[in-house]
Order: C-alpha cells, then sequence, then structure tokens
C-alpha cells in the first residue's frame, strides 16, 4: 500500500520548504498558512521527515491508502496541477510544485477522492440519444441499494462535476450503496450543484434520478 497525502500548515510566518539546502531561497517555497500541500509517499506516510521540514507548523489535513503505484500517484500529481493550474504556488526558478492556495483545499480533496477511486477500464465509445428518466419512488430505495456504471459513459456530461460524482459512484467497478453515497458530506453530495441544493439536510435522489436518466449509472439487480 502506498499513501496520498494533503497538507495545511500554521506557521506564524513564511518558512521555505528547502531550508535544509545549500540554497533555500533559489530552490524552495515560502510555506505559508495560506497554503496546502499534496504529495505521496511510498509505502505509509514518513511523518519524521516532515517533522524536519515543518517542526510543529503543519497538519496531516487526509491521508489516502491506495493500491496504486507510486508512478500512478505522480500522475495524480500531475493531473492535479493541470485541473489546478491557477491555484499553484510557483518556486522562484517558475517550477511547479505541490503547493496550492488553501482556498482550493476542499476541491482538491474531492478530486483526490474521485481520482484515486478512478474506474481504470477503458471509456465506452460515444453514444447518441437518451434514455427516459426512471422517476423511481422514494420507497424503492434503501441504505442498501447498489448503484453501478451504467450503460453509457459520461462523454456527453456538460459539467465536470457530473463526470466526477459518477466517477465516484462506479467506483473502480465495485459501485457504491446508496447509505454511502447519502451519507452527510459526502463527495457525491459536495458534486451536488443545483442551486436549490443547500445542505445535508436535503434529498439527492432528483440527483440520482438525473445520473440515472442518462444511463451513466444503474441500480444492481
Amino acid at each position: 500500500m502506498n499513501t496520498f497525502y494533503i497538507l495545511t500548515f500554521s506557521m506564524p510566518e513564511s518558512m521555505n520548504s528547502y531550508k535544509g539546502t545549500s540554497n533555500p531561497i533559489e530552490n524552495g517555497v515560502n510555506v505559508t498558512s495560506q497554503m496546502v500541500k499534496i504529495g505521496q509517499c511510498k509505502g505509509s506516510f514518513r511523518k519524521k521527515d516532515y517533522d524536519r521540514t515543518y517542526g510543529d507548523f503543519y497538519r496531516i489535513e487526509e491521508l489516502w491508502q491506495t493500491d496504486l503505484s507510486v508512478s500512478e500517484l505522480r500522475k495524480v500529481e500531475r493531473n492535479l496541477q493541470k485541473e489546478f493550474y491557477d491555484y499553484i504556488i510557483f518556486s522562484p526558478k517558475k517550477r511547479k510544485t505541490e503547493y496550492f492556495r488553501k482556498i482550493i483545499k476542499k476541491d482538491l480533496m474531492t478530486r483526490i477522492d474521485l481520482l484515486l477511486n478512478k474506474n481504470n477500464t477503458e471509456k465506452e465509445s460515444k453514444t447518441k440519444g437518451r434514455k427516459k428518466m426512471s422517476n423511481f419512488q422514494n420507497g424503492s430505495i434503501s441504505n442498501s441499494t447498489r448503484f453501478i456504471k451504467g450503460d453509457k459513459s459520461t462523454d456527453n456530461a456538460k459539467k465536470e462535476t457530473h463526470i466526477w460524482r459518477v466517477e465516484y459512484i462506479i467506483n473502480k467497478g465495485k459501485g457504491r450503496l446508496f447509505k454511502e453515497i447519502n451519507a452527510d458530506d459526502s463527495v457525491y453530495r459536495r458534486l451536488v450543484d443545483r442551486p436549490s441544493y443547500k445542505n445535508n439536510d436535503q434529498k439527492i435522489l432528483q440527483d440520482l434520478e438525473y445520473d440515472m436518466g442518462h444511463q451513466w449509472i444503474k441500480i444492481d439487480k
């Protein structure tokens, strides 16, 4: 198992991330409490290494244990750098780093969840047409209802949030139970972007019905 992580910081003044090198100003980033850092480790998180670099001024926001290889995790890093390019903190030499503006911490965590659980099978070829929405009733869905990949790809999706939440449900081909999808602050709920959705007290059946109507997901029979 390897590890992917996201760190936050609380230093009272900026701290160079390469403070132990012969030329820290040139090589490193001046880390502040307004940044987050992503990264990957072979095996478990190497806390002692980060203690030496940041002292008591960092916090492990979240760790993800995964079967993905280190090279695959580096690809996840590159994807995040590409998707959140406008929020990257660059080094003095204008190189991309693993540091981002803290304002996008929640979005980064949501995207990491999805990228690490992304279905690795090939995308289905583009298809046309839509199936009429199922209009399933509240009584037909229970906590043990499992949603799985549907018969069509998300190539026709107009919003990235729709693609991401479908990837979350597909879950590497394993699907997800309604109990998990419907949980407070679940990844799916964080990706519901209709204006009328406000908080965890609201139902998400209409959003699942939307995804089913496009045949992106379906109920496992």
